[in-house]
């Protein structure tokens, strides 16, 4: 391994454990893969404002990973997540790298960032991912796509009341919506509690975290319905 990629690695690893996560196979060789055709399709078209190596490592996947503290394994089927606005497969993606037995949608309205993901997963050979081409509102109205999901993902897109409007017609009873803020959200989640009332929507947890970098943040967990079923 090159310089270069050592101190990539040694940064991924440092964070990974910062975060309590287990590398898995290829685990590490996959997101340098990543990493360097998000640079290199970044010059083409634009799918990132984080152009060096270092920040994408800890920007786009650690800050990506933080999201497996809340997602548990059902033995007998994978769970099935949906990313909403994944741009450059964030974090839907880094979450299928490091916890493969997720069924994975990857949904985004932008058509050239759908042809980078579409050759990101041949280069990366992952199963198991599917592409949703278009808008929430607009794919929310497919009967086949209404109360799929176990688990809805979404990162630092809008305020927390049109999260829960966009991701709850996706997310099973019981499911869960899991979304990446930043540190200051006592406003949003005050606007949010009608329209969770309304939605049978109820904040579980919100929970602080940390990055290698010191970048810090909030993951909120929103139960949808009953969550005994």
């Amino acid at each position: 391994m090159d310089e270069s990629k050592q101190r990539l690695s040694d940064i991924l690893n440092k964070g990974l454990l910062q975060l309590g996560i287990k590398p898995g196979p290829r685990s590490e060789e996959k997101v340098l893969i990543y990493v360097n055709e998000l640079i290199d399709w970044s010059q083409k078209i634009n799918l990132t404002a984080i152009k060096v190596p270092e920040d994408i490592i800890v920007k786009h996947f650690l800050d990506s990973l933080v999201c497996l503290k809340e997602i548990v394994l059902d033995e007998e089927k994978a769970p099935k997540l949906l990313d909403i606005g994944t741009g450059a497969g964030f974090p839907g993606l880094p979450l299928k790298i490091f916890c493969p037995d997720l069924s994975v949608s990857l949904m985004e309205a932008t058509g050239k960032k759908i042809r980078f993901l579409e050759e990101l997963l041949k280069k990366l050979d992952i199963k198991d991912v599917s592409i949703l081409h278009g808008r929430a509102e607009e794919l929310s109205k497919k009967m086949e796509l209404q109360e799929k999901f176990d688990i809805v993902v979404i990162r630092a897109v809008g305020e927390l009341k049109l999260l829960v409007k966009h991701s709850f017609p996706f997310i099973k009873n019981g499911g869960c919506l899991l979304a990446l803020k930043g540190v200051i959200i006592d406003e949003e989640v005050a606007k949010s509690q009608k329209d969770l009332k309304k939605m049978k929507g109820l904040i579980d947890k919100i929970l602080d975290y940390e990055l290698i970098s010191g970048k810090k943040g909030k993951l909120i967990k929103i139960v949808k319905g009953n969550v005994n079923g």
